[in-house]
Protein backbone atom coordinates (compact mmCIF):
# COMPACT_ATOMS: atom_id res chain seq x y z
CA UNK A 1 0.00 0.00 0.00
CA UNK A 2 1.36 3.46 -0.83
CA UNK A 3 2.62 5.86 1.78
CA UNK A 4 0.17 8.73 1.18
CA UNK A 5 0.90 12.29 2.14
CA UNK A 6 -2.12 14.56 2.56
CA UNK A 7 -2.40 16.87 -0.45
CA UNK A 8 -4.19 20.15 0.23
CA UNK A 9 -6.27 21.92 -2.42
CA UNK A 10 -5.25 25.59 -2.80
CA UNK A 11 -8.07 28.03 -2.31
CA UNK A 12 -9.49 29.68 -5.37
CA UNK A 13 -8.25 26.98 -7.79
CA UNK A 14 -9.78 23.82 -9.16
CA UNK A 15 -6.49 21.93 -9.32
CA UNK A 16 -4.98 19.74 -6.61
CA UNK A 17 -1.54 20.65 -5.39
CA UNK A 18 1.31 18.25 -6.08
CA UNK A 19 1.80 15.77 -3.20
CA UNK A 20 4.73 16.34 -0.90
CA UNK A 21 7.84 14.41 -1.87
CA UNK A 22 8.37 11.10 -0.05
CA UNK A 23 12.07 10.32 0.27
CA UNK A 24 12.37 6.53 -0.01
CA UNK A 25 15.50 4.67 1.10
CA UNK A 26 16.00 1.28 -0.57
CA UNK A 27 17.61 -1.33 1.68
CA UNK A 28 18.98 -4.61 0.31
CA UNK A 29 20.72 -7.51 2.05
CA UNK A 30 22.20 -10.90 1.20
CA UNK A 31 23.36 -13.37 3.85
CA UNK A 32 26.41 -14.62 1.95
CA UNK A 33 29.01 -12.87 -0.19
CA UNK A 34 28.77 -15.58 -2.86
CA UNK A 35 27.91 -14.19 -6.30
CA UNK A 36 28.25 -10.53 -5.32
CA UNK A 37 30.98 -10.09 -7.93
CA UNK A 38 28.47 -10.76 -10.70
CA UNK A 39 27.08 -7.85 -12.69
CA UNK A 40 23.47 -8.69 -11.81
CA UNK A 41 23.71 -10.03 -8.29
CA UNK A 42 21.02 -10.53 -5.66
CA UNK A 43 21.42 -7.03 -4.22
CA UNK A 44 21.04 -5.41 -7.63
CA UNK A 45 18.01 -7.58 -8.45
CA UNK A 46 16.35 -6.56 -5.17
CA UNK A 47 17.06 -2.90 -5.87
CA UNK A 48 15.61 -3.03 -9.38
CA UNK A 49 12.38 -4.58 -8.10
CA UNK A 50 12.00 -1.94 -5.38
CA UNK A 51 12.84 0.88 -7.81
CA UNK A 52 10.10 -0.34 -10.15
CA UNK A 53 7.59 -0.23 -7.29
CA UNK A 54 8.69 3.28 -6.28
CA UNK A 55 8.24 4.38 -9.90
CA UNK A 56 4.65 3.09 -9.80
CA UNK A 57 4.03 5.35 -6.78
CA UNK A 58 5.44 8.52 -8.33
CA UNK A 59 1.95 10.10 -8.41
CA UNK A 60 2.06 9.99 -4.61
CA UNK A 61 5.33 11.88 -4.56
CA UNK A 62 7.62 8.88 -4.04
CA UNK A 63 11.25 9.33 -5.00
CA UNK A 64 14.10 6.90 -4.44
CA UNK A 65 17.08 8.37 -2.62
CA UNK A 66 20.38 8.09 -4.53
CA UNK A 67 22.21 6.72 -1.47
CA UNK A 68 22.69 2.96 -1.59
CA UNK A 69 22.11 0.88 1.52
CA UNK A 70 23.43 -2.55 0.47
CA UNK A 71 24.70 -5.19 2.92
CA UNK A 72 26.27 -8.14 1.12
CA UNK A 73 27.43 -11.06 3.25
CA UNK A 74 25.62 -10.04 6.45
CA UNK A 75 23.10 -12.10 8.42
CA UNK A 76 19.66 -10.78 9.31
CA UNK A 77 19.87 -12.35 12.77
CA UNK A 78 21.34 -9.12 14.19
CA UNK A 79 21.69 -5.45 13.27
CA UNK A 80 25.52 -5.33 13.12
CA UNK A 81 25.52 -4.35 9.44
CA UNK A 82 27.38 -1.26 8.18
CA UNK A 83 24.86 -0.06 5.59
CA UNK A 84 21.94 -0.74 7.93
CA UNK A 85 23.57 1.30 10.68
CA UNK A 86 24.14 4.10 8.15
CA UNK A 87 20.45 3.91 7.23
CA UNK A 88 19.44 4.25 10.90
CA UNK A 89 21.74 7.26 11.24
CA UNK A 90 20.11 8.94 8.23
CA UNK A 91 16.65 8.22 9.67
CA UNK A 92 17.63 9.88 12.94
CA UNK A 93 18.98 12.82 10.92
CA UNK A 94 15.54 13.25 9.31
CA UNK A 95 16.60 12.61 5.70
CA UNK A 96 14.38 9.54 5.14
CA UNK A 97 10.56 9.34 5.00
CA UNK A 98 10.09 5.71 4.01
CA UNK A 99 12.17 2.52 3.93
CA UNK A 100 11.41 0.04 1.16
CA UNK A 101 12.68 -3.54 0.91
CA UNK A 102 12.16 -6.54 -1.37
CA UNK A 103 10.94 -8.74 1.53
CA UNK A 104 10.70 -8.05 5.25
CA UNK A 105 13.38 -10.61 6.13
CA UNK A 106 15.88 -8.46 4.22
CA UNK A 107 15.55 -5.90 7.01
CA UNK A 108 15.72 -8.38 9.91
CA UNK A 109 15.09 -12.00 10.84
CA UNK A 110 14.81 -11.34 14.56
CA UNK A 111 11.40 -10.51 15.98
CA UNK A 112 12.86 -8.60 18.94
CA UNK A 113 15.20 -6.59 16.67
CA UNK A 114 12.33 -5.88 14.30
CA UNK A 115 10.17 -4.55 17.12
CA UNK A 116 12.93 -2.12 18.13
CA UNK A 117 13.46 -1.07 14.51
CA UNK A 118 9.75 -0.41 13.98
CA UNK A 119 9.65 1.61 17.21
CA UNK A 120 12.54 3.76 15.96
CA UNK A 121 10.79 4.20 12.57
CA UNK A 122 7.58 5.29 14.29
CA UNK A 123 9.37 7.78 16.56
CA UNK A 124 10.95 9.43 13.53
CA UNK A 125 7.81 9.35 11.36
CA UNK A 126 9.23 6.81 8.91
CA UNK A 127 7.02 4.17 7.28
CA UNK A 128 8.13 0.74 6.10
CA UNK A 129 7.10 -1.03 2.90
CA UNK A 130 7.75 -4.56 1.63
CA UNK A 131 7.13 -4.34 -2.10
CA UNK A 132 6.66 -8.07 -2.85
CA UNK A 133 4.36 -8.65 0.12
CA UNK A 134 2.15 -5.64 -0.64
CA UNK A 135 1.79 -4.01 2.74
CA UNK A 136 2.79 -0.82 4.49
CA UNK A 137 3.02 0.18 8.13
CA UNK A 138 0.97 3.27 7.27
CA UNK A 139 -2.16 1.21 8.04
CA UNK A 140 -3.24 -0.85 11.06
CA UNK A 141 -3.82 -3.90 8.83
CA UNK A 142 -0.30 -3.50 7.48
CA UNK A 143 1.13 -3.45 11.02
CA UNK A 144 -0.79 -6.64 11.90
CA UNK A 145 0.42 -8.34 8.72
CA UNK A 146 3.97 -7.27 9.52
CA UNK A 147 3.88 -8.89 12.98
CA UNK A 148 2.51 -12.15 11.55
CA UNK A 149 5.12 -12.29 8.79
CA UNK A 150 7.95 -11.52 11.20
CA UNK A 151 6.84 -14.34 13.51
CA UNK A 152 7.03 -16.77 10.61
CA UNK A 153 10.39 -15.33 9.46
CA UNK A 154 11.91 -15.88 12.91
CA UNK A 155 10.41 -19.38 13.04
CA UNK A 156 11.94 -20.17 9.65
CA UNK A 157 15.34 -18.92 10.80
CA UNK A 158 15.20 -21.10 13.94
CA UNK A 159 14.20 -24.17 11.91
CA UNK A 160 17.06 -23.62 9.47
CA UNK A 161 19.50 -23.27 12.38
CA UNK A 162 18.27 -26.52 13.95
CA UNK A 163 18.57 -28.38 10.63
CA UNK A 164 22.09 -27.05 10.13
CA UNK A 165 23.19 -28.10 13.63
CA UNK A 166 21.69 -31.58 13.16
CA UNK A 167 23.38 -31.98 9.77
CA UNK A 168 26.78 -30.93 11.15
CA UNK A 169 26.42 -33.33 14.10
CA UNK A 170 25.50 -36.20 11.75
CA UNK A 171 28.46 -35.46 9.47
CA UNK A 172 30.85 -35.44 12.42
CA UNK A 173 29.51 -38.74 13.75
CA UNK A 174 30.25 -40.24 10.33
CA UNK A 175 33.79 -38.90 10.27
CA UNK A 176 33.24 -36.08 7.77
CA UNK A 177 34.99 -32.73 8.14
CA UNK A 178 32.41 -29.97 8.45
CA UNK A 179 34.61 -27.09 7.38
CA UNK A 180 37.07 -24.67 8.82
CA UNK A 181 40.82 -24.62 9.11
CA UNK A 182 42.38 -28.07 9.74
CA UNK A 183 44.27 -28.53 12.99
CA UNK A 184 47.93 -29.35 13.44
CA UNK A 185 48.44 -33.07 12.85
CA UNK A 186 45.69 -33.59 10.28
CA UNK A 187 45.07 -32.82 6.61
CA UNK A 188 41.73 -32.86 4.79
CA UNK A 189 41.24 -35.37 1.97
CA UNK A 190 37.80 -36.01 0.44
CA UNK A 191 36.18 -34.21 3.39
CA UNK A 192 37.86 -36.56 5.87
CA UNK A 193 40.64 -36.14 8.41
CA UNK A 194 43.89 -37.85 7.43
CA UNK A 195 46.90 -37.97 9.77
CA UNK A 196 49.90 -35.87 8.73
CA UNK A 197 52.67 -38.03 10.21
CA UNK A 198 55.25 -35.23 10.50
CA UNK A 199 52.80 -32.93 12.27
CA UNK A 200 51.45 -35.80 14.38
CA UNK A 201 54.93 -36.24 15.89
CA UNK A 202 54.88 -32.55 16.81
CA UNK A 203 51.47 -32.93 18.48
CA UNK A 204 52.72 -35.83 20.60
CA UNK A 205 55.75 -33.72 21.52
CA UNK A 206 53.43 -30.90 22.68
CA UNK A 207 51.32 -33.22 24.86
CA UNK A 208 54.47 -34.68 26.42
CA UNK A 209 55.93 -31.23 27.06
CA UNK A 210 52.81 -30.11 28.92
CA UNK A 211 52.68 -33.25 31.06
CA UNK A 212 56.34 -32.70 31.91
CA UNK A 213 56.05 -29.00 32.85
CA UNK A 214 52.44 -28.83 34.04
CA UNK A 215 52.11 -25.16 33.04
CA UNK A 216 50.61 -23.66 29.89
CA UNK A 217 52.86 -20.60 30.00
CA UNK A 218 56.05 -22.61 30.63
CA UNK A 219 55.12 -25.08 27.89
CA UNK A 220 54.40 -22.26 25.42
CA UNK A 221 57.81 -20.75 26.21
CA UNK A 222 59.53 -24.10 25.64
CA UNK A 223 57.70 -24.59 22.33
CA UNK A 224 58.83 -21.16 21.15
CA UNK A 225 62.39 -22.03 22.18
CA UNK A 226 62.17 -25.20 20.08
CA UNK A 227 60.69 -23.29 17.15
CA UNK A 228 57.38 -25.20 17.26
CA UNK A 229 54.55 -23.32 15.54
CA UNK A 230 50.89 -23.75 14.70
CA UNK A 231 49.80 -25.35 11.43
CA UNK A 232 50.76 -23.87 8.08
CA UNK A 233 47.55 -23.79 6.06
CA UNK A 234 46.87 -23.18 2.38
CA UNK A 235 43.30 -22.27 1.40
CA UNK A 236 41.50 -23.40 -1.75
CA UNK A 237 42.37 -20.07 -3.36
CA UNK A 238 46.06 -20.71 -2.73
CA UNK A 239 46.41 -18.26 0.13
CA UNK A 240 48.90 -19.52 2.70
CA UNK A 241 48.64 -18.82 6.43
CA UNK A 242 52.01 -19.09 8.13
CA UNK A 243 52.38 -20.94 11.41
CA UNK A 244 52.48 -18.77 14.52
CA UNK A 245 54.30 -19.19 17.85
CA UNK A 246 52.16 -20.88 20.49
CA UNK A 247 50.49 -18.77 23.17
CA UNK A 248 48.70 -19.96 26.31
CA UNK A 249 45.38 -19.68 24.47
CA UNK A 250 46.38 -21.53 21.30
CA UNK A 251 48.16 -24.19 23.35
CA UNK A 252 45.12 -24.79 25.53
CA UNK A 253 42.93 -25.00 22.41
CA UNK A 254 45.19 -27.73 21.01
CA UNK A 255 45.43 -29.69 24.26
CA UNK A 256 41.64 -29.73 24.78
CA UNK A 257 40.79 -30.76 21.20
CA UNK A 258 39.19 -34.26 21.35
CA UNK A 259 40.17 -34.91 17.71
CA UNK A 260 43.63 -35.94 18.89
CA UNK A 261 42.12 -38.77 20.96
CA UNK A 262 39.99 -39.98 18.03
CA UNK A 263 36.79 -38.31 19.20
CA UNK A 264 34.55 -35.57 17.78
CA UNK A 265 32.07 -33.17 19.35
CA UNK A 266 28.45 -33.83 18.40
CA UNK A 267 26.54 -31.09 20.16
CA UNK A 268 27.50 -31.25 23.83
CA UNK A 269 28.60 -34.90 23.65
CA UNK A 270 31.88 -36.52 22.63
CA UNK A 271 31.55 -39.50 20.29
CA UNK A 272 34.07 -41.75 18.58
CA UNK A 273 35.13 -40.37 15.22
CA UNK A 274 36.00 -42.22 12.02
CA UNK A 275 39.51 -40.69 11.91
CA UNK A 276 42.69 -42.08 13.43
CA UNK A 277 43.78 -40.83 16.86
CA UNK A 278 47.20 -39.17 17.25
CA UNK A 279 47.62 -39.49 21.03
CA UNK A 280 46.50 -42.32 23.26
CA UNK A 281 43.26 -41.84 25.15
CA UNK A 282 45.08 -42.23 28.48
CA UNK A 283 47.47 -39.40 27.55
CA UNK A 284 44.63 -37.11 26.49
CA UNK A 285 42.70 -37.87 29.72
CA UNK A 286 45.81 -37.15 31.80
CA UNK A 287 46.24 -33.78 30.12
CA UNK A 288 42.57 -32.87 30.70
CA UNK A 289 42.86 -33.82 34.37
CA UNK A 290 46.00 -31.69 34.77
CA UNK A 291 44.35 -28.73 33.03
CA UNK A 292 41.32 -29.00 35.31
CA UNK A 293 43.52 -29.26 38.40
CA UNK A 294 45.51 -26.19 37.43
CA UNK A 295 42.31 -24.31 36.66
CA UNK A 296 40.90 -25.11 40.10
CA UNK A 297 44.14 -24.17 41.83
CA UNK A 298 44.41 -20.91 39.95
CA UNK A 299 40.74 -20.02 40.23
CA UNK A 300 40.43 -17.15 42.64
CA UNK A 301 37.78 -14.48 43.07
CA UNK A 302 39.20 -12.46 40.17
CA UNK A 303 35.97 -10.50 39.88
CA UNK A 304 35.40 -9.81 43.55
CA UNK A 305 37.43 -6.62 43.19
CA UNK A 306 35.87 -3.70 41.33
CA UNK A 307 37.91 -3.57 38.13
CA UNK A 308 36.77 -0.14 36.96
CA UNK A 309 38.87 -0.13 33.77
CA UNK A 310 38.21 -3.73 32.74
CA UNK A 311 37.82 -3.91 28.90
CA UNK A 312 38.78 -0.23 28.64
CA UNK A 313 42.52 -0.25 29.35
CA UNK A 314 44.99 -1.10 26.58
CA UNK A 315 48.76 -1.47 26.42
CA UNK A 316 50.53 1.43 24.72
CA UNK A 317 53.47 -0.81 23.77
CA UNK A 318 51.76 -3.62 21.82
CA UNK A 319 48.15 -2.39 21.62
CA UNK A 320 46.62 -5.41 23.36
CA UNK A 321 44.03 -5.20 26.14
CA UNK A 322 45.20 -5.10 29.76
CA UNK A 323 43.20 -7.37 32.06
CA UNK A 324 42.64 -7.06 35.79
CA UNK A 325 44.44 -9.43 38.16
CA UNK A 326 45.82 -9.53 41.69
CA UNK A 327 48.29 -11.26 43.95
CA UNK A 328 48.07 -12.00 47.68
CA UNK A 329 51.22 -12.17 49.78
CA UNK A 330 51.48 -12.26 53.57
CA UNK A 331 47.78 -11.45 53.81
CA UNK A 332 48.11 -8.35 51.63
CA UNK A 333 46.37 -8.10 48.24
CA UNK A 334 47.87 -6.11 45.37
CA UNK A 335 45.67 -5.34 42.37
CA UNK A 336 47.10 -4.57 38.95
CA UNK A 337 46.38 -4.55 35.23
CA UNK A 338 48.65 -6.66 33.02
CA UNK A 339 49.05 -6.73 29.24
CA UNK A 340 47.48 -9.84 27.67
CA UNK A 341 50.53 -10.27 25.45
CA UNK A 342 52.61 -10.62 28.61
CA UNK A 343 50.08 -13.03 30.09
CA UNK A 344 50.07 -15.21 26.95
CA UNK A 345 53.74 -15.09 25.93
CA UNK A 346 55.59 -14.08 29.09
CA UNK A 347 57.29 -10.93 30.35
CA UNK A 348 59.90 -10.94 27.57
CA UNK A 349 57.17 -10.51 24.94
CA UNK A 350 56.01 -7.13 26.28
CA UNK A 351 58.27 -5.96 29.12
CA UNK A 352 56.96 -3.65 31.79
CA UNK A 353 53.31 -3.78 30.66
CA UNK A 354 51.94 -3.90 34.18
CA UNK A 355 50.48 -1.09 36.27
CA UNK A 356 48.96 -0.70 39.74
CA UNK A 357 45.17 -0.93 39.44
CA UNK A 358 44.41 1.51 42.24
CA UNK A 359 46.85 4.10 40.86
CA UNK A 360 45.64 4.04 37.27
CA UNK A 361 41.96 3.93 38.30
CA UNK A 362 42.36 6.92 40.64
CA UNK A 363 44.08 8.94 37.90
CA UNK A 364 41.64 8.06 35.09
CA UNK A 365 38.40 8.45 37.00
CA UNK A 366 39.67 11.65 38.60
CA UNK A 367 40.27 13.16 35.14
CA UNK A 368 36.93 11.93 33.82
CA UNK A 369 35.10 13.37 36.83
CA UNK A 370 36.75 16.74 36.17
CA UNK A 371 35.63 16.66 32.52
CA UNK A 372 32.10 15.60 33.43
CA UNK A 373 31.85 18.36 36.02
CA UNK A 374 33.13 20.93 33.55
CA UNK A 375 30.45 19.92 31.02
CA UNK A 376 27.68 19.69 33.65
CA UNK A 377 27.19 15.95 33.09
CA UNK A 378 27.45 14.46 36.56
CA UNK A 379 23.77 14.75 37.41
CA UNK A 380 22.58 13.34 34.07
CA UNK A 381 25.22 10.57 34.27
CA UNK A 382 23.95 9.52 37.70
CA UNK A 383 20.35 9.57 36.43
CA UNK A 384 21.24 7.43 33.40
CA UNK A 385 23.06 4.81 35.47
CA UNK A 386 20.30 4.79 38.09
CA UNK A 387 17.64 4.17 35.43
CA UNK A 388 19.71 1.38 33.88
CA UNK A 389 20.01 -0.46 37.19
CA UNK A 390 16.36 0.14 37.98
CA UNK A 391 15.40 -1.45 34.63
CA UNK A 392 17.72 -4.43 35.31
CA UNK A 393 16.16 -4.84 38.74
CA UNK A 394 12.63 -4.81 37.31
CA UNK A 395 13.68 -7.30 34.63
CA UNK A 396 15.13 -9.70 37.21
CA UNK A 397 12.02 -9.41 39.37
CA UNK A 398 9.87 -10.35 36.38
CA UNK A 399 12.10 -13.33 35.64
CA UNK A 400 13.24 -12.13 32.22
CA UNK A 401 16.93 -12.71 32.84
CA UNK A 402 18.88 -15.54 34.34
CA UNK A 403 20.19 -13.84 37.46
CA UNK A 404 18.64 -11.93 40.30
CA UNK A 405 20.48 -8.66 40.23
CA UNK A 406 20.30 -6.03 42.93
CA UNK A 407 20.20 -2.30 42.44
CA UNK A 408 23.39 -0.76 43.84
CA UNK A 409 21.63 2.55 44.51
CA UNK A 410 18.79 3.39 46.87
CA UNK A 411 15.17 3.37 45.73
CA UNK A 412 15.45 7.15 45.36
CA UNK A 413 18.07 8.48 42.98
CA UNK A 414 21.10 9.54 45.02
CA UNK A 415 23.30 12.58 44.54
CA UNK A 416 26.91 12.28 43.37
CA UNK A 417 28.28 12.98 46.87
CA UNK A 418 26.28 10.03 48.26
CA UNK A 419 27.96 7.47 45.98
CA UNK A 420 30.87 5.26 46.96
CA UNK A 421 34.01 4.66 44.88
CA UNK A 422 32.71 1.67 42.88
CA UNK A 423 29.33 3.34 42.19
CA UNK A 424 31.09 6.48 40.97
CA UNK A 425 33.17 4.38 38.62
CA UNK A 426 30.04 2.73 37.23
CA UNK A 427 28.57 6.16 36.54
CA UNK A 428 31.71 7.46 34.82
CA UNK A 429 32.56 4.34 32.76
CA UNK A 430 30.07 5.11 29.92
CA UNK A 431 31.93 8.38 29.31
CA UNK A 432 35.19 6.55 28.56
CA UNK A 433 35.91 5.15 25.11
CA UNK A 434 39.45 3.91 25.69
CA UNK A 435 42.42 4.29 28.03
CA UNK A 436 46.00 3.61 26.91
CA UNK A 437 48.84 3.03 29.36
CA UNK A 438 52.42 3.18 28.03
CA UNK A 439 54.76 1.54 30.53
CA UNK A 440 58.01 2.89 29.08
CA UNK A 441 56.97 6.51 29.61
CA UNK A 442 54.39 5.90 32.37
CA UNK A 443 51.88 7.94 30.34
CA UNK A 444 48.10 7.50 30.44
CA UNK A 445 45.98 8.64 27.48
CA UNK A 446 42.21 8.91 28.00
CA UNK A 447 39.84 8.93 25.01
CA UNK A 448 36.37 10.17 25.91
CA UNK A 449 33.09 9.27 24.25
CA UNK A 450 30.79 11.93 22.90
CA UNK A 451 29.21 13.24 26.10
CA UNK A 452 25.57 13.51 25.03
CA UNK A 453 23.24 12.10 27.66
CA UNK A 454 20.40 14.12 26.15
CA UNK A 455 20.40 11.81 23.13
CA UNK A 456 17.59 9.23 23.62
CA UNK A 457 19.61 6.72 21.60
CA UNK A 458 22.37 6.83 24.23
CA UNK A 459 26.01 7.80 24.30
CA UNK A 460 27.90 6.95 21.11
Amino acid sequence: MPHDRAASRPRGTGHAARPAAVRVAIYTRKSTAEGLDQELNSLEAQRQTVEAYIQSQRTHGWKALPQRYDDGGFTGANTARPSFQRLLADIKAGTVDCVAVYKIDRLSRSLSDFARIMDLFERHGVTFVSVTQQFSTATSVGKLTLNLLMSFAEFERDVISERTRDKIAACRRNGLWTGGRPVLGYDIQDKRLVVNEAEAATVREIFAAYLERGSLLETARELRRRGVRTKVFRSRKGRESAGLPFTKTSLQTLLTNPLYAGMVRAGSALVDGAHKAIVERATWDAVQELLQRNRRCGAGPRRKWDAGLDRLLRCGVCGQAMSHSYTTRAGRTNRYYVCQTQQSLGADACPGSRVSASAVEAHVFGKVEEAATEHGLLESAVATEFERHRAEHESSRNGRNGHAGSVPFAAVQPAWDQLGRSDRQQVLRPLIARVTYTAMTDEIDIEMRRMDYGNPEGVT
